[in-house]
């Protein structure tokens, strides 16, 4: 297997041995005793669907006979954790559950046995049944569920039938019978951890059985010292306190994590930051499942008790934890290709973590200083195996994959360090932040308040409930808000090839006033005709005239990046010769984009046939990302070495796509590329790189393209699952697309995925690409879209790589001036962004925000026609 993202300082070191010394304090890992999950059993009926029904309506199902198969999160585990062990010394896993007593229970029975589960601490519930779930399962694999309790819900009474009747004719109380279930119930808690003396080497919890339940049995196990995992699926209620303190890996997915805390959870960022939130509300450790992303592992440490007790004052529950370490896994490739089911895709990876963890396996690239701990890196990956395996099987139970099937994956991915989990200092930080900032109070509580704060501002427009409204903080004052309309935070690149346009108007144009050594450099480079002489030829363009924003605003007058294409503009040219360039022509190095030639990725880039060539692009785009490097470094060598310094790479590759039908594997296409940005994103986050990819619906070199728009971009990107990997968004591609330029721009922002902007505009021909100066034809969208971005977009993750004061990516103008002055042409784009950006400070004040509020496109219409 290839060496995976080891810890790299001393102080990473540290902190994870510091981590494993306090997991170990809380709890034992690697006991001899057998796994023990307490929870549900259901029996599942699936109906196979194209998609789910809308309200009132009646759909035929996709086949005439419903699936039925053992599941609930309590049997699934279970039977993972029995296969997941198969081999192992230890004694079989047990599974405590409710059954009805009903024409099912054989069958349940005998299928329990199979699966080699001790289910002797198990109880068949007379007159009740046994809890079902009703499943309908999507055509792209997704599954929504109803669970009805049954004996789940009803069937963990521990009261004889004696106890309820009345003794010399005084009937018990409530209260009484209550304090009597409590005490059997803790006792057959503490029965069943022992094990008969056995013990047992880790606690599975769900949320489908009652919650006093749960509260019982992680009671019993922190009592004996044995290892709690709670998954969070199941019931929609609060998480009680009492639970929540016995718990050492509380295991949302991202629903869930968004339903705990109330919080967003589209980006990594965002999910770290949730997850922080319920550390500081006493969740020991999080893990937390995302589905095609991956998952993200936080190890957490109580807070000092001087800490807790000011907590406590302010309503906390008497236990916050801050985060320590932070690991991100990524999805491992689903066998086949196809997600075919999810439903039990949680339940084998949270098995299976317990499992890896319990037996400490240990990976060959585990570090000295958790030598005596998990190795919580090879675990997640042993999980993520688990799960990938089972989305590729229909039902819950059939898919839960045997010990060998993991292996088996494992090893055929054992030298891709894309299948490795790694340290991520970034999500840590977000975490951290979001845990000291939180209130101690309950997750539940702060989610039940924004709930409740969300309908009555529903309620409270106009009095019309239901009405929609944007959320957007409150109106600035309208002074300031107008001097900000001269304080533009972009900074503006231009297209470098379009400087090749019109060499017959070159003399017309002159350097610069200024120092004269500079203006003879420029003038030297300008005699040239190739790329140097391009990025001089861009540092003619000066600012433009008009209203709109200057340079005051932390922006750009007029442009002031250059990106450059790898290899078109770089081979053959030092570092040195490129700065110098950019120095002459008052330029800095924005990024690289990344051009593959034809020759030798005619028939695809990361999509290629040939796993040769596959390889040769990622190298040649790893090249590209040291270019972007070293430009970066440069860049901030020149201004005084302040701050950190990081690049760009936008990867647009014209030839991973296909002209005819029955020409492409579209399942492989995806894999491969999935395969090589994970590659590519991991060689340039060692280089502080952000990496990029261009969407783009058809070229004439693939008249279809494998990523075609921004939501299947935007879906591949979070299946990818890096942090350092985002979107940049063509307004032209996205008008090919037929899509809403503002639309598309704030759903990737809030996703924190928008990486950069290329502005142009376009007749929206079929097929064609004009490159016009931007809002020359859609002038209503591109000053929808400038509004967006000054008054809409969420702060994203684009941050560290951007400019300007509001953290928002450069605009860059991809067009295509063939029979115009490029410099002129380029000052005219300048402009018009300009002019849109200080139009959208009119448009607010002029009260567009209640146009938008009402859905009142007429209202929006009078306001622009008043509004010049």
């Amino acid at each position: 297997m290839a060496a995976r993202r080891a810890t790299s300082t001393p102080l990473l070191s540290l902190l994870a041995f510091f981590t494993l010394a306090y997991a170990a304090e809380r709890s034992s890992f690697q006991s001899d005793g057998p796994l023990l999950v307490v929870g549900s059993i259901n029996v599942d009926t699936t109906v196979h669907l194209d998609s789910l029904p809308r309200r009132s309506e009646t759909k035929i199902a996709l086949r005439p006979s419903p699936t039925l198969a053992v599941g609930g999160k309590g049997a699934n585990q279970a039977v993972a954790a029995a296969l997941l062990s198969a081999g192992a010394t230890r004694a079989p896993a047990r599974f405590v559950c409710r059954l009805g007593e009903d024409a099912y229970l054989p069958w349940l029975q005998a299928e329990l046995a199979r699966a080699g589960l001790d289910t002797s601490a198990s109880r068949v519930v007379a007159n009740m049944s046994t809890g079902a779930g009703i499943v309908w399962l999507d055509a792209e694999g997704a599954a929504t569920s109803v669970v009805l309790g049954g004996a789940n819900a009803e069937g963990w009474s521990m009261l004889p039938p004696s106890d309820q009747e009345a003794q010399e004719g005084q009937a018990p109380s409530a209260a009484e019978l209550a304090a009597r279930e409590a005490t059997l119930l803790a006792q057959h808690a503490a029965e069943v951890v022992a094990g008969g003396g056995s013990g047992s080497s880790a606690l599975l919890l769900q949320r489908e059985v009652p919650e006093r339940v749960n509260e019982a049995f992680a009671a019993a196990a922190a009592a004996a010292g044995v290892p709690v995992f709670l998954d969070a699926g199941g019931d929609n209620s609060p998480l009680s306190r009492r639970l929540l303190a016995a718990v050492d890996f509380l295991a949302p997915n991202e629903q869930e994590l968004q339903r705990l805390t109330g919080e967003p959870t589209a980006s990594d960022e965002q999910v770290a930051a949730a997850a922080g939130r319920l550390m500081a509300a006493g969740a020991r450790n999080v893990l937390v499942t995302l589905e095609a992303r991956g998952s993200l592992l936080l190890l957490g440490e109580e807070v000092a008790e001087a800490q807790r007790e000011a907590a406590d004052a302010e309503g906390g529950n008497g236990r916050r934890c801050r985060p320590v370490r932070a690991i991100r896994q990524p999805a491992l490739p689903v066998p086949g290709g196809v997600v075919v089911d999810a439903t039990a895709a949680g339940d084998a990876f949270r098995a299976a973590l317990a499992v890896a963890l319990v037996e400490g396996r240990r990976g060959p690239g585990a570090t000295a200083a958790a030598a005596s701990g998990p190795d919580y890196e090879e675990a997640l990956r042993f999980a993520a195996a688990a799960g990938a395996i089972a989305v590729s099987r229909i039902g819950a139970m059939p898919s839960l994959p045997t010990r060998a099937e993991v292996e088996q994956l494992l090893a055929q991915h054992a030298s891709s360090a894309a299948a490795d989990a790694w340290d991520a200092p970034d999500l840590l930080a977000a975490a951290a932040q979001a845990a000291a900032a939180a209130s101690p109070a309950s997750p539940a509580t702060a989610a039940a308040a924004s709930i409740a704060e969300s309908d009555a501002a529903a309620d409270a427009l106009d009095g019309r409930s239901g009405t929609c409204s944007n959320p957007d903080p409150a109106a600035a004052d309208p002074a300031a808000d107008e001097a900000a309309d001269e304080a533009c935070p972009f900074r503006f690149g231009a297209r470098l090839n379009s400087m090749k346009s019109r060499r017959d108007l070159l003399a017309a144009s002159t350097p610069a006033d200024g120092d004269s050594a500079a203006a003879s450099e420029l003038s030297a480079l300008l005699q040239g005709n190739g790329p140097l002489a391009w990025v001089a030829r861009q540092g003619l363009v000066a600012a433009a005239g008009g209203g709109g924003c200057s340079a005051s605003g932390g922006g750009s007058a007029g442009l002031s990046v250059a990106y450059l294409n790898h290899p078109e503009h770089l081979r053959g040219f030092s570092l040195e010769q490129v700065q110098q360039a950019l120095s002459a022509a008052g330029l800095r190095a924005g990024g690289v984009a990344m051009r593959f030639p034809a020759d030798p990725f005619r028939a695809g880039a990361f999509t290629n046939p040939s796993a040769a060539l596959r390889r040769a692009a990622v190298a040649l785009a790893a090249e590209g990302c040291a270019w972007a490097a070293q430009l970066a470094a440069a860049e901030a060598g020149a201004a005084g070495g302040g701050g950190e310094a990081h690049g760009h790479l936008v990867v647009w590759s014209a030839y991973d796509g296909y002209d005819y039908h029955l020409q492409a594997d579209y399942a492989a296409a995806w894999q491969a590329s999935l395969d090589a940005f994970r590659e590519l994103a991991d060689a340039c986050a060692k280089l502080g790189v952000a990496v990029s990819l261009e969407p783009k619906p058809t070229d004439p070199s693939s008249r279809f393209a494998f990523l075609p728009n921004t939501a299947s971009a935007l879906a591949f990107v979070r299946a990818v699952g890096r942090p350092n990997l985002g979107l940049t968004l063509d307004t032209g591609h996205m008008l090919m697309a037929g899509e809403s330029l503002a639309q598309s721009v704030a759903e990737v922002a809030a996703a924190g995925k928008l990486f950069g902007l290329h502005l142009n505009d376009a007749h929206s021909r079929i097929g064609a690409e004009d490159g016009l100066v931007f809002g020359s034809v859609h002038a209503a969208a591109a000053q929808e879209l400038v509004y967006y971005l000054r008054y809409k977009l969420p702060a994203h993750h684009a941050g560290p790589y951007s400019s300007g004061r509001l953290a928002l990516p450069h605009a860059f103008f991809d067009t295509f001036p063939l029979n115009e002055d490029p410099v002129a042409e380029a000052a005219t784009n300048v402009a018009a962004f300009r002019a849109m950006w200080a139009r959208a400070g009119r448009l607010r004040r002029g009260g567009l925000e209640a146009c938008l509020a009402a859905h009142d496109a007429l209202c929006s219409l009078r306001l622009m026609a008043r509004v010049a």
